[in-house]
């Protein structure tokens, strides 16, 4: 096929219902296989009913003023800017400008708004800041690796200590969240703030945990710490008040990694009087007693759905010194595991032919299966029962939150996926291209990388707040919906353009208060 497409021509189809007169930019090429004339046409417009005049669409005049430029042989330099817009503006509202500058100097100040920018649009590694800096801005300045590891550098904690004075200010009137979120484990370089324990995955690889103050009300990241290993002992919630700058944790309701569970422990918690919320580890037999003493009120319990449109039913039941218990189910999620079932029970018997166990499986080795021996030595693996019945009697797609201080199931699934969504915030703190370029597992280092990663908290906290109180959309959303907005400008010309505002970045710019302007 030969597609060599003629000049353009614009012609004018009139529509006979609406009476209207489109115009359509119309190209032809020979086609050698069909043996006949092609034709590519796309709409660029329509005429004016009353003046006859064509009526351009933006694309078609953008694309005009472009090619009239490169005919007067000038250079179009295309900005997005909307994005940029947006966060500069987050960036004042949410009053990291003004007490940033009270500490760092201007310069600081204008390259740790950029990295914060960076990590709050991508999340990705930071030795990738200054490519995505040069594509984003048209007129800035390089920010080599050096200059990123000096940076890091200067955000000593001396330096965030006299931040923290102003930022994290207590207050006896406002309630606190505290969060123990574990980051992603580091695969490369010791750092003095990592030690082996074991991750939300529980593999055995150093991690560490980021423990993270917010106010309550308006989910403003106030302070954070970080520890070494896992928060797994009361000792050290009982440094946290002198680490956090909190008068004490009365006022303050701790969201806990489960990996902190024991009865003993929330029992600790529920005599000293100290507000609590935990995901109870599933393999808990009480939990197990509990969840079948009340399969059928939980299914005809609250109903109510999360994020994602996720569909769950939730009952709370009360036990006597041990709290309030939230038991949910989740139908999508149980019906998704009886769907693995088969292939999860297939490696699994492999698994005994063979006699290479994983730990992970245990459970359903005991529970679907016996291993016999024949008069040979040869090792047979049979099925106890038929795996269906017994997934069926199974408590898969049930789960619960164990709480003495939140009574409503819905809002204490709320500050339990909260929490989910904060640790994924920082799992981008280490990784390999970071340790060898930033060498991020410098301790001094290290210590301002965690200091960037939680103003950026502080950017994405604050956009989630005004957007969810009037859209149904959260800050990454925003930033895409943005993204397009761009500025248009020609060398050495003094005019500059901008493409035309959508619906929904007029909607999102209204409530920053940024100023967009239309071509």
């Amino acid at each position: 096929m030969n597609n060599f497409l003629s000049e353009p021509k614009i012609i004018r189809i009139k529509n006979k219902k609406s009476g209207v007169t489109y115009l359509y930019q119309n190209q032809h090429f020979w086609d050698s296989e069909k043996q006949q004339t092609r034709n590519i046409r796309r709409c660029i417009g329509k005429l004016d009913k009353d003046t006859q005049k064509p009526i351009y669409n933006h694309r078609y005049r953008i694309e005009q003023k472009m090619e009239q430029s490169i005919k007067e042989e000038q250079v179009a330099c295309i900005q997005p800017i909307g994005k940029i817009l947006l966060l500069e503006k987050v960036f004042i509202q949410s009053k990291l400008r003004l007490h940033l500058k009270r500490v760092f100097t201007e310069d600081e100040v204008a390259i740790i708004m950029d990295l914060i920018f960076y990590l709050t649009c991508e999340g990705n590694q930071l030795s990738n800041a200054n490519h995505w800096l040069m594509h984003t801005y048209a007129d800035k300045r390089p920010l080599s690796f050096e200059a990123i590891k000096d940076l890091l550098k200067t955000l000593n904690k001396s330096r965030q200590n006299q931040f923290f004075e102003d930022w994290a200010k207590p207050s006896n009137k406002t309630e606190h969240l505290l969060y123990d979120l574990a980051s992603k484990s580091s695969y490369k370089g010791h750092n003095s703030y990592l030690y082996y324990g074991h991750n939300r995955d529980t593999e055995a690889f150093e991690q560490n945990n980021i423990v993270l103050v917010v106010d309550k009300d308006s989910t403003r990241p106030r302070n954070y710490t970080v520890l070494g290993g896992n928060m797994r002992d009361l000792p050290t919630l009982n440094i946290l008040p002198f680490r956090m700058g909190l008068p004490s944790l009365e006022a303050t309701t701790l969201v806990l990694n489960r990996t902190f569970y024991s009865r003993q422990r929330m029992q600790t918690l529920m005599q000293k009087g100290q507000k609590f919320l935990i995901r109870v580890p599933s393999q808990k037999k009480w939990l197990a007693k509990v969840i079948h003493q009340h399969k059928e009120k939980i299914l005809q319990g609250k109903t109510f759905t999360t994020i994602g449109d996720t569909t769950l039913q939730a009952i709370t039941v009360v036990e006597q010194g041990v709290g309030l218990i939230h038991i949910y189910y989740e139908a999508s999620w149980r019906e998704e595991q009886k769907r693995n079932l088969s292939n999860i029970l297939f490696a699994c018997k492999n698994e005994l032919l063979e006699n290479n166990l994983v730990d992970e499986h245990e459970r359903l080795y005991n529970e679907y299966f016996e291993v016999k021996y024949s008069q040979k030595g040869y090792r047979r693996v049979l099925f106890r029962n038929d795996p269906q019945a017994v997934f069926e009697q199974s408590n898969a797609g049930y789960w619960a939150i164990l709480t003495n201080s939140e009574e409503d199931p819905e809002q204490a699934l709320h500050t339990y996926l909260t929490r989910n969504h904060l640790e994924a915030e920082w799992d981008n703190m280490k990784n390999e291209e970071d340790c060898k370029l930033l060498e991020v597992h410098d301790p001094y280092i290290f210590s301002g990388r965690a200091f960037l990663q939680f103003l950026s908290l502080v950017m994405s906290s604050y956009m989630d707040k005004v957007l969810k109180e009037h859209t149904a959309i959260g800050y990454k959303e925003s930033l895409t919906i943005m993204d397009s907005y761009a500025r248009v400008r020609f060398e050495n010309l003094m005019h500059e353009t901008y493409t035309k505002p959508t619906e929904q970045q007029i909607e999102i710019a209204k409530l920053f208060k940024v100023k967009l302007k239309d071509s």
